[in-house]
């Protein structure tokens, strides 16, 4: 899930750049706003596979801890 996330970030980071240029270059406002929700939809995306990798993570350790305190009671 990582890598899915590190490279949505990197289209993102290249779609930052380009509007930036198209900014500079003075393109349409629809356009640069259209850019601008793609690059919005790849963040939120990213931050979802985040989101959901430390959930799982937290869960897991979780469910380990209480495994081991079980063991230790007994």
């Amino acid at each position: 899930m990582n890598e899915k996330s590190i490279i949505l970030l990197k289209l993102a980071k290249g779609e930052l750049d380009a509007i930036k240029y198209m900014i500079e270059e003075g393109w349409d406002c629809i356009d640069i706003s259209n850019r601008i929700l793609e690059t919005q939809y790849l963040l939120n995306k990213a931050n979802n596979l985040i989101t959901k990798q430390h959930l799982f993570n937290c869960s897991y350790n979780e469910t380990e801890n209480e495994n081991k305190n079980r063991k230790n009671l007994m």
